[in-house]
């Protein structure tokens, strides 16, 4: 039970709680301190008295009631029973003999408070001041009943029926220089709009109407609390007139959503009907364009065979060969017979075999298997596969891999045999039109698998081209792990992909386009995580390229799963492996997705499991030919706009309040967050010591950029001695609170968010310039999710280079931020620095979290004083399971460490930081590949650069 004092002018009284830093008494008891002598005047029933006297005080009260002022003696030195505006001061008192007047609303209650405050300045010390507590009478609350027509008296609060005057923020500078006073050091106690003891039923009241009145300067500040020095040269802040016009403009939120989101639904509807009957277009013109060139590709092929054919049947060779053929192979091998038939499957398999050992050697050289179209003779065949082995040898454009060496492939099968989980591996292929050495290398690099419990499903989309059905044919019939299934007639890649997954026997399914490779351990890695995972329902691998002379370049080593990077960028691509309940209860391909269907299925496979594992091994090539997108990502028209359409279904699905639209560079999806009908309260803070210039620049940008329109901004200082600087603070529609103690930047933030009224933080450094508007509107769409803990901005130094975008673990040894220097409009690795991604930290130069679980995890570890606080908040988050997000979208200038020395490092919260979390350091970043070097991390050096490594393959 909290202790109770009573009168009957004052009724009952709770004693102090001097956690509650929303409360006038607890502000006022911080300003006076310890160890002062204080005039008291109107001390009721010494509620503050008594806290005053417990900090060694010395308390001379002045109290009207005398009921009151009995319970208020007990604390107070001395204690006077009148009313000040009518007692004679000078005759009990002694001139310059107090260190603080104490006012705690008092002068509302006075007829003349300007005569009261000139007739007792006379009575403080030369260094004294005056410590003032005064109800607003700017309350949005106070405005709502009187345009209601209620000027309601209440027995206590704003309109306390004993109240004769009213104050608003002016009125106080003025009163008070009129009287000789230099205001400072404001305070302010706030509650929301139907929050105060006038109970504004704040339901009946038009939204964009409470948000107008929301948007009034001070409209939630229940009560100023500042200090009042006496001086001949008093400067009252400027103070601008409000913009009602501009301000009830910006607050139209409801009105502009309610008539804004129908039409841009509508028109998002319409465009995106323009943009499919667009894409239709372009692709039926790009058919008939193929078709054309198909056309005139048979035509020369034709003549050219007529050529050949001519030649051929005059050559001596031909003459004894067909001469040979029907005298004796036709003789005694005569077609459509077994015997004939396994002569066949001889050849092939002889082909094979002399294919492996060719690819088998190669002195350390990174070799491909090479597979050449079959000759319709056996001698040509032979003579055919030694010149292209002579030609095609060539080194990689990086880091060379050496060939499997028996001895590997001995260990691997070991290791093989030891497996408990060895499932069937379905692979699956859609084949149209391929060309025939591409076709033969596919294939042929799924027969050289180490792991051998696999079955390749294969189905030919009415391939016009007559060597596709024979060489599948031909491969079909020398494995029986191998079947194939012939459309009659074009049906598309997603329903051709989906008839190949209906014929798989396999638990799981592995995507494998008609021209890519597998390396040879593709198969062997991918189950080798299943016994690791047993619960994995999606694998998938780093990749490169593949080009017409089979030399390996662009790798593309990946992140571990990142939702929001895949929304953005189309990631995962290969090597795709799913679990094929998970396949079909998901719902296969959807045709109207082709040309992007495996985009759009993974997004959809996404929705429906968490158990996503990533291979950082390069296990499949992408073939880069003409007209492939792996050469070009125009090749295939516009999947830009099928890529939005499928992510916007993705968005629309999960019920996630965005819209995504094409970015300025091919295959990037920009996420931008839909009007918003609600808007939470969002607590900036800003620690800050003096540098005028910079909090005046940052305060500036904030409210001059901001859209948002429900915000409050708590500016911690923290020792400011520079007058400018204390001027500019106050002449903002902030939250000044003061830091007294020594510079730590853990705990000024935390000592900030304690006065926070907010659902979300924003911890802001005074370093910085916002640039974007929507900037609170695009972080709190993803701190809103529920299992987002954090999201931070992309910042740049002011000469348009990125200074943040993003934290990875283990650079320096501990964590530093990726991409420093990139120019800040570039596409960074792979898209992560045009799209919003998880990373596994952000900066606290500019970070919103979610108050409540920023408290719940303890906020800031003040053992930190300079670096690595927001490391290891991050850090703390993720250990609970939640994301952290950068997002490109919001652009902030940060003048970094302009308020402290550049060259400072603090090795304490080094080794506090590995103290803590090195073992999760050394695992290394869930987002950064671990085949990109961190030792080589340092000045100059952006990041993505290449470990040479051979286990990447």
């Amino acid at each position: 039970m909290s202790e109770k004092l009573f009168s009957k002018r004052y009724g009952q009284t709770t004693i102090i709680d001097l956690n509650n830093k929303n409360a006038s008494p607890t502000i006022i008891i911080e300003l006076i301190g310890y160890d002062k002598n204080i005039l008291e005047i109107g001390t009721s029933t010494g509620y503050i008295s008594r806290a005053l006297k417990e900090r060694r005080n010395r308390i001379t009260g002045i109290e009207i009631d005398r009921e009151a002022g009995l319970d208020a003696q007990e604390y107070c030195d001395r204690m006077i029973y009148d009313d000040v505006e009518t007692l004679d001061l000078d005759k009990i008192l002694e001139p310059g003999s107090f260190d603080i007047i104490l006012c705690g609303d008092v002068l509302e209650h006075l007829k003349n408070p300007e005569f009261i405050l000139k007739k007792i300045q006379k009575f403080l010390k030369p260094e004294g001041y005056m410590v003032v507590s005064l109800p607003n009478f700017c309350h949005g609350d106070v405005l709502f009943s009187l345009m209601n027509g209620d000027f309601r008296y209440t027995p206590v609060g704003l309109l306390d029926e004993t109240h004769l005057r009213f104050f608003g923020l002016k009125n106080i500078f003025a009163l008070f220089a009129r009287c000789g006073y230099q205001v400072s050091d404001i305070h302010t106690t706030n509650f929301d709009i139907g929050k105060t003891e006038l109970a504004i039923d704040v339901d009946k009241i038009p939204g964009d109407f409470l948000n107008f009145i929301r948007s009034l300067p001070n409209s939630s500040v229940y009560q100023f609390i500042f200090r009042a020095h006496p001086s001949e040269n008093v400067e009252i802040p400027e103070i601008a007139d409000i913009d009602f016009s501009q301000l009830f403009s910006e607050s139209l939120v409801q009105t502009r959503h309610e008539i804004q989101f129908p039409l841009l639904q509508l028109i998002s509807a319409k465009n995106l009907e323009i943009q499919e009957t667009a894409t239709r277009i372009e692709l039926m013109t790009g058919m008939l364009a193929d078709k054309d060139q198909q056309v005139r590709e048979l035509a020369n092929r034709a003549q050219s065979l007529e050529q050949s054919i001519s030649a051929i049947e005059n050559s001596t060779v031909w003459q004894l060969t067909m001469k040979f053929n029907e005298n004796f192979i036709e003789k005694i091998l005569p077609l459509n017979t077994q015997r004939r038939n396994s002569y066949d499957q001889r050849l092939m398999r002889i082909r094979r075999k002399v294919t492996r050992l060719a690819s088998g050697g190669g002195r350390g050289e990174f070799r491909k298997n090479i597979f050449l179209s079959p000759a319709q003779k056996f001698f040509h065949h032979i003579l055919d596969l030694r010149k292209s082995l002579a030609s095609n040898v060539k080194k990689s454009s990086y880091p060379q891999r050496s060939e499997l060496t028996p001895e590997k492939m001995q260990e691997i099968r070991e290791e093989i045999k030891q497996f408990t989980c060895q499932p069937r591996l379905s692979i699956i292929t859609p084949v149209y039109n391929v060309d025939e050495r591409w076709l033969s290398m596919c294939v042929d690099s799924v027969l050289n698998q180490v792991y051998e419990n696999w079955e390749f499903c294969i189905v030919d989309d009415a391939s016009t081209k007559k060597h596709v059905v024979e060489t599948l044919k031909r491969y079909s019939g020398s494995d029986e792990r191998i079947r194939v299934s012939y459309h009659k007639e074009n049906q598309g890649i997603s329903e051709t992909t989906n008839n190949a997954i209906k014929m798989a026997t396999g638990e799981f399914i592995v995507f494998l386009d008609n021209d890519d490779l597998l390396s040879q351990i593709a198969l062997f890695e991918i189950v080798r995580l299943l016994n690791t995972h047993p619960d994995a329902d999606i694998i998938y691998s780093d990749e490169d390229k593949t080009d017409s002379d089979n030399v390996l370049g662009e790798p593309f080593f990946k992140p571990d799963w990142s939702p929001e990077y895949f929304r953005g960028v189309m990631y995962v691509g290969h090597v795709l492996t799913v679990r094929k309940t998970v396949a079909e209860n998901t719902g296969l391909l959807d045709k109207k997705f082709d040309f992007v269907q495996d985009y759009e299925f993974m997004l959809r496979l996404s929705e429906n499991t968490r158990k996503i594992y990533h291979i950082p091994k390069i296990l499949y090539h992408w073939r880069k030919i003409r007209g492939s997108v792996a050469s070009d990502a125009g090749s295939k028209g516009d999947v830009g706009s099928l890529q939005v359409q499928a992510v916007n279904a993705h968005l629309q699905r999960l019920k996630l309040p965005a819209t995504a639209r094409k970015g300025k560079i091919p295959h990037r999806v920009i996420i931008s967050p839909l009007p918003r009908n609600t808007f939470p309260l969002i607590s900036i803070v800003i620690p800050s010591k003096d540098n005028p210039e910079l909090i005046k620049r940052c305060l500036q940008s904030i409210f001059g950029t901001t859209t948002y329109p429900n915000f409050e901004v708590i500016v911690v200082d923290n020792n400011t001695t520079d007058k400018q600087a204390i001027d500019i603070i106050n002449s903002f529609p902030v939250k000044k609170v003061d830091y007294q103690s020594p510079f730590n930047f853990s705990k000024i933030n935390n000592f900030g968010s304690n006065y926070a009224r907010g659902d979300y933080l924003v911890f802001l450094n005074n370093d910085t310039f916002i640039h974007s508007e929507d900037w609170i509107e695009n972080l709190l769409y993803y701190v809103e999710q529920p299992d987002v803990a954090a999201a931070g901005p992309l910042l740049k130094f002011p000469d348009d280079t990125v200074q943040h975008a993003g934290v990875v673990l283990g650079f320096r040894g501990t964590a530093d931020h990726v991409m420093r220097n990139y120019p800040v409009d570039c596409d960074g690795y792979a898209g992560s620095l045009s799209c919003a991604r998880e990373v596994s930290a952000v900066t606290a130069a500019c970070m919103m979290v979610k108050k409540s679980l920023f408290d719940d995890v303890g906020g800031f570890d003040e053992h930190y004083s300079v670096i690595y606080q927001d490391v290891d908040l991050c850090l703390k988050f993720l250990s609970r399971g939640y994301r952290i997000i950068f997002n490109p979208r919001v652009i902030i200038t940060h003048y970094e460490c302009s308020t402290r020395d550049k060259n400072h490092y603090d090795l304490i919260d080094k080794n506090l930081l590995l103290d803590r979390w090195e073992e999760i350091i050394r695992r290394g970043d869930s987002y950064y590949n671990c085949n990109f070097d961190l030792d080589n991390y340092g000045p100059g050096n952006r990041g993505y650069v290449l470990r040479i490594n051979e286990e990447i393959f």
